[in-house]
């Protein structure tokens, strides 16, 4: 499922999407203080609660790296490859 804001969020849509889903990844190409964080508090807050809701995200440091997308994508484990591998990994974990 793609979002295309942080919020509003659409509450019957992400209830369903919650209800119907025990493992969640959220995907971002940012700190995961941002649509994984704001997901969260919407969980504890709708006290819905998934076996396991994780992110996929960069770690939140600062290097002193500058590059385009695609190699900051390869950099933070956020290319096709490795996301496939992480949704994967918590697929088999459950």
């Amino acid at each position: 499922f793609a979002m295309d804001r942080i919020k509003p969020f659409d509450d019957e849509l992400l209830r369903s999407l919650v209800s119907t889903y025990s493992h969640i990844a959220v995907v971002e190409n940012n700190f995961k203080s941002g649509l994984y964080n704001s997901l969260c508090q919407w969980v504890v807050e709708q006290d819905m609660r998934p076996a396991s809701f994780i992110s996929i995200s960069p770690v939140e440091e600062y290097k002193k790296e500058a590059g385009d997308i695609t190699y900051l994508e390869g950099l933070y484990g956020l290319t096709p490859k490795h996301i496939a591998d992480k949704v994967r990994a918590l697929a088999q974990s459950s």
